[in-house]
């Protein structure tokens, strides 16, 4: 999934499961609450949220018409208990929202399952692991070990990069300081640290090469590269890195 329809997915996930901002009086003075209902449930908010409705009116010593209230959200939520919604939802990998009447609820799931099915796939694991998204644990056990693995991979990729970003800061931070130093023991110091720091720095640019090897599906083209490179050892380390 691209990160624009994945932006737009989550904007409608969050308009979804959260309710209306606290009403004003003029707000309660004038509701429709049936009208209010019905868009609530049409958004997929729980008919709970009346009680956040009763709160804020209470203040005002107005009380909500929880009978047009309910009539409303009746209408609302069979419009939004549809197969396309149940496949957005799955799609963006959110699990099955019990919100739906028994008269409605299959043609949901089933479009639950769809998107889910859809989520579920490694290259997308991956890529979710990459930008640190929340696994919510929806994929069906004929997927989920693979979509875990990437998903794992992803977000070690990810930690990784961070790691040699900061080792590689870290090292131009000292040698910066070094390049201006005048005192022989501050210096001294200065070039202990450097040393420590270039070996975090190969450390982490190694590690980091040999997890981003692990996504390359074409694992001949990488041994290749690394035979021309010179480097016999990193076939097995390559590999010890991408079983764990």
């Amino acid at each position: 999934m691209n990160r624009f329809l994945f932006a737009c997915v989550s904007m409608l996930l969050m308009s979804t499961f959260f309710g209306c901002a606290t009403m004003s009086k003029t707000d309660c003075e004038n509701a429709d609450w049936r009208a209010i209902g019905y868009n609530e449930g049409g958004r997929g908010i729980h008919y709970s949220n009346v009680a956040r409705h009763s709160e804020s009116c209470g203040k005002y010593q107005i009380t909500p018409n929880e009978s047009a209230y309910r009539q409303g959200w009746e209408e609302g939520i069979r419009r939004y208990c549809s197969s396309d919604t149940g496949y957005r939802i799955g799609v963006s990998g959110n699990p099955f929202p019990n919100i739906c009447p028994a008269d409605v609820e299959a043609n949901f799931l089933a479009g639950w399952h769809q998107g889910v099915r859809r989520y579920c796939t490694p290259d997308n694991a991956l890529q979710q692991g990459l930008h640190g998204s929340t696994y919510q644990g929806v994929c069906p056990a004929d997927s989920a070990d693979a979509f875990q693995d990437y998903y794992q991979l992803g977000s070690d990729v990810r930690r990784s990069r961070a790691a040699h970003e900061y080792a590689e800061k870290q090292l131009a931070k000292v040698e910066q300081a070094l390049a201006v130093e005048k005192d022989e023991q501050q210096r001294h110091q200065l070039l202990h640290d450097l040393e420590r720091l270039k070996y975090d720095e190969e450390r982490s640019e190694a590690n980091l090469i040999g997890l981003e090897a692990c996504m390359d599906t074409d694992s001949y083209d990488t041994g290749f590269s690394d035979a021309l490179a010179g480097k016999p050892g990193r076939a097995l380390e390559i590999a010890g890195l991408c079983r764990n």
